[in-house]
């Protein structure tokens, strides 16, 4: 049997260049980032910043979409087995956790019908 396994996240980051020659990396936020996310929404006018849904000048707030996606599965039914600390290492040395959760999909197709 052959096991697929997903690409780590840095393995998504793709360098483009701009017309102005300028080189930006777009790659998956980390929980390294809050501190920029909040500085760049402090920086928005106050009029720019009604249209968001969550108010990301607060820490808290930005710190709590790295929990969202935990929370999206669980609401999914998933349940949390185990977290994996420093379980992967980036091309960077940064080190990474994993979370390892399961679901039922046999009491899933009964309860589906």
């Amino acid at each position: 049997m052959t096991t697929a396994t997903r690409p780590a996240p840095c393995q998504y980051a793709r360098t483009l260049t701009l017309r102005d020659g300028t080189a930006v990396t777009i790659r998956q936020m980390t929980s390294a980032d809050a501190d920029r996310i909040v500085a760049f929404a402090r920086a928005l006018p106050e009029a720019d910043r009604l249209f968001l849904r969550a108010d990301i000048t607060d820490p808290a707030v930005v710190r709590q979409y790295q929990k969202g996606a935990i929370a999206t599965f669980e609401h999914l039914g998933f349940q949390h087995e185990v977290l994996l600390q420093d379980f992967a290492i980036d091309r960077a040395g940064r080190t990474h956790d994993r979370t390892v959760m399961s679901h039922d999909v046999e009491g899933l197709s009964d309860r589906l019908g």
